[in-house]
């Protein structure tokens, strides 16, 4: 490793602290987390200078950045942010592999019978088609993606098995 920098996430073992973790170790950057009790009092420091660099949900900082208070660098993700459309990704930057990171799904208990979860996933792909729904998400700092069951299971086990190896050679236990 070549240099120490902080960084504030909004909670220990986050995917923010993840995310800065694999960073620092994929650019051989030792890069240490600090961890804050919410997005909010992580975005104060930002703007007051006591903290110099933050990885934290979009709709946290969107605002500041866009008053050109705090400048968001890059967003994760395969395509840009709608709120912050001006932003690159990660990839974009020439920084692969963190392409999904955050994902919100609707589960189902295992053993639902499968032609409840297709009656399911087509009424919530419905919803969230709509674009009054999608506005409200975005409005949250979300965007409609939805996917099918067998597309999640992929994604899931995709994330577990890339991820695992992160969490675990970063060290963090959940006490």
């Amino acid at each position: 490793m070549t240099w120490l920098a902080n960084f504030g996430v909004p909670a220990p073992g986050s995917v923010s602290h993840f995310l800065g973790y694999r960073l620092g170790q994929d650019n051989k950057v030792n890069l240490q987390a600090i961890p804050y009790k919410g997005a909010a009092p992580a975005v104060q420091d930002l703007l007051g200078g006591q903290l110099k660099a933050g990885i934290v949900p979009i709709l946290d900082v969107a605002p500041h950045h866009l008053a050109g208070k705090v400048r968001v660098l890059a967003v994760n993700g395969s395509q840009r942010a709608q709120l912050l459309p001006n932003v690159p990704t990660l990839k974009e930057l020439g920084i692969a592999g963190f392409d999904t990171l955050e994902w919100t799904a609707l589960l189902a208990p295992a053993g639902t019978p499968k032609a409840l979860v297709d009656q399911l996933n087509a009424a919530t792909r419905k919803v969230l088609a709509s674009p009054d729904i999608q506005e409200r998400l975005l409005k949250l700092g979300m965007e409609s993606n939805p996917s099918t069951p067998e597309d999640l299971s992929q994604l899931m086990a995709g994330d577990l098995s890339s991820w695992a190896p992160v969490v675990k050679a970063s060290g963090f236990t959940a006490d």
